[in-house]
């Protein structure tokens, strides 16, 4: 995705593309005050689905067009808006009879939803639903093997979730005081790689990107 601000800047662009990027789409851009994002699970072909948890994205990056980098989980029970929205996505899951995980993403603007997607796949993020109460790949991974799946017991707690790698530009370009990061870092927050329990694949994923710095 490429965000223009003026027409010369969109002919440009287009003009830079090499031939396999086309066709292309050219539609508004909508200044958003945040994207969010439903999680949710149907299990048995759609016969039962829960969408419990919302993931809204308060930093991206980069800026605007990229993967989210800090957000909170927001509990969809008693949130008018949401529920209205995550009652539409489970019916379209009970219409195509889906089983498995499943997010769907809206941006939120001037006090109007608009859709984005639904991705058919356990989210990168579900890790916040899981961290906030609710194993959404364990309900589905049960009910292949249980007949009677329940969420019973799950209870919500808030949770923030991080990407390190990309959140720390906001550090790297002075938009955010490394302070007040570290204190976001160690705030109820779970992370998209990093697992104080299981920490070898992050140094593994780490020395690369180090060896590359020293490198430069």
């Amino acid at each position: 995705m490429k965000k223009c601000d003026t027409h010369e800047e969109v002919k440009q662009f287009v003009n830079s593309l090499p031939d396999d990027f086309f066709p292309i789409q050219v539609q508004e851009f909508i200044e958003k005050d945040y994207e969010i994002m439903l999680l949710g699970c149907s299990l048995y072909g759609g016969k039962i689905v829960i969408c419990p948890i919302a993931n809204k994205k308060i930093r991206q990056f980069p800026k605007y067009v990229g993967l989210g980098s800090w957000s909170e989980s927001v509990e969809v029970e008693g949130n008018e808006d949401l529920e209205k929205l995550a009652n539409k996505v489970m019916q379209y899951m009970k219409e195509i009879e889906y089983t498995g995980n499943f997010s769907a993403e809206f941006l939120y603007s001037k006090g109007k939803y608009y859709f984005l997607e639904i991705n058919l796949r356990n989210d990168g993020t579900s890790w916040l639903s899981t961290s906030s109460g609710y194993n959404l790949p364990d309900l589905v991974c049960r009910s292949f093997v249980d007949d009677d799946v329940t969420t019973e017991g799950y209870t919500y707690t808030k949770k923030y979730f991080m990407n390190i790698f990309a959140d720390v530009h906001y550090v790297r370009d002075g938009s955010i005081k490394l302070f007040h990061w570290l204190r976001q870092f160690n705030r109820h927050t779970c992370y998209s790689n990093y697992n104080k329990l299981d920490r070898r694949p992050f140094w593994y994923y780490c020395i690369p990107i180090i060896k590359h710095s020293l490198f430069k």
